[in-house]
């Protein structure tokens, strides 16, 4: 019996682009404000026009919707913080606020505490691009995958009915600690104990003298682009924190 044709009426739709709709109007940014020490309003006013000019450029108001989109729909979504080259002619560096096209993609550590995940000791992220383009951004890696490796489902290497070929990309960040002795010292001042003159770190041995230390864990990230296959490529990270911003729902 062929099946009969059935009314569907979306009853999701109307709630989720209401709370959306708030979101838009309410058009949030963010404020910056002297805190302590040095600081004073002309240098939080300085800072807060580099940030909207960042949030401008990049467009940071919808790339936050489409996360916040997906937190209503599902409950979990994310977006991305990164740097590129201002252009092709200097090393300056802009700051781009990022959208995550499939933000289900998105892996955390499980052991993170913090709502913002900034104590988390590992990510994944991972997105689709052609076999072309896969080719074009790495082409002294070949793809390495058998003719069976194209027609497993949910794989690595995909074809669609096309017959178009794509590629997932992984991003894999990672905390590396490192332990380092931090040392202040009356006429050297204050740096790490292994950048100190030798007749200061000796002085440092001794309890009782005039150099004070105490123990710092040191962050770095670790990150690597892999294709299922193989390494990519294993980008330097400038920072301390894995820049990808969860959004949080229910």
């Amino acid at each position: 019996i062929p099946a009969r044709p059935c009314l569907t009426v979306n009853l999701l739709d109307q709630p989720i682009q209401q709370v959306m709709n708030e979101a838009r109007q309410a058009r949030l940014t963010i404020d910056i404000g002297p805190k302590s020490g040095r600081a004073n309003t002309a240098t939080a006013s300085y800072i807060k026009s580099l940030m909207r000019d960042i949030q401008a450029d990049s467009g940071a108001l919808s790339v936050r919707l489409w996360a916040l989109e997906r937190t209503i729909k599902a409950g979990r979504g994310a977006y991305r913080i990164r740097t590129d080259y201002a252009n092709d002619n200097d090393f300056d560096l802009d700051i781009i606020i990022e959208r995550i096209l499939d933000q289900a993609t998105v892996y955390w550590d499980a052991y993170a505490q913090y709502p913002d995940n900034r104590d988390a000791e590992w990510a994944f992220v991972t997105d689709v691009m052609s076999e072309n383009e896969r080719l074009r951004r790495w082409p002294e890696k070949p793809l390495l995958v058998s003719e069976s490796g194209w027609l497993e489902e949910d794989s690595w290497f995909s074809v669609d009915e096309n017959g178009k070929r794509s590629v997932r990309i992984g991003e894999y960040f990672k905390v590396i600690h490192t332990r380092r002795t931090l040392a202040h010292h009356p006429t050297v001042g204050v740096r790490f104990l292994d950048q100190m003159p030798p007749e200061v770190q000796e002085a440092a041995k001794r309890l009782g003298g005039q150099v004070r230390t105490r123990e710092v864990d040191q962050r770095s990230i670790q990150y690597v682009i892999v294709d299922g296959s193989q390494v990519l490529e294993t980008p330097r990270w400038m920072g301390r924190y894995i820049t990808i911003v969860p959004v949080l729902g229910k």
